[in-house]
């Protein structure tokens, strides 16, 4: 039974990455996207991001041979923006929600997605709080209409600031113009 489990979740992956291939390339963000970041956001180097006790790099999404996601300090938070062009379909997100969903389906710690809308902008929001972890994250990914660019980011916090950070991110995701 655990054989099955560990050959869904390879498959899983596999089409994550099939998927993704030939269709999206990461650029700078000012490519595909401008935005306002609430009041007091200030820009951060890899070295203090690099630093930063918020963020668990085994549940992290950042790699060291990052080169164009851009990082900022906002409200107690680390904040990660990265940007790709190029064509995905049009339930790109719907997808990745489903493929995201089925990957964390057994989560030891609490997982949850959810789809929205936001400025007639579409965004997919996941949140994971490892059970093994003080920090928490939050990732979003967010397209335009035209299907040919998107948005991706990450919030790295606190558990017990949860509440606030919430707020945040609703923020940034309504001023984020894809």
């Amino acid at each position: 039974m655990k054989l099955i489990k560990i050959l869904n979740l390879l498959i899983i992956v596999l089409m994550l990455n099939f998927n993704a291939l030939g269709q999206e390339v990461e650029v700078p963000l000012k490519n595909v996207s401008s935005f306002n970041l609430p009041k007091g956001a200030k820009k951060l180097s890899r070295s203090v991001v690099d630093s930063s006790d918020l963020i668990n790099y085994k549940e992290s999404k950042i790699r060291s041979n990052d080169k164009t996601s851009i990082y900022y300090s906002v409200d107690k938070t680390v904040l990660q923006l990265n940007g790709f062009k190029g064509k995905v379909p049009s339930n790109y997100l719907e997808q990745r929600m489903e493929y995201f969903d089925l990957l964390f389906s057994e989560y030891s710690g609490s997982y949850r997605s959810e789809y929205r809308v936001l400025n007639a902008r579409k965004f997919l929001i996941i949140h994971y709080d490892s059970k093994h972890s003080k920090n928490g994250r939050i990732d979003f990914y967010g397209v335009n209409k035209l299907n040919d660019k998107t948005v991706s980011g990450a919030i790295y916090y606190r558990k017990a600031e949860k509440a606030d950070v919430l707020k945040t991110l609703e923020s940034i995701l309504e001023n984020i113009k894809i």
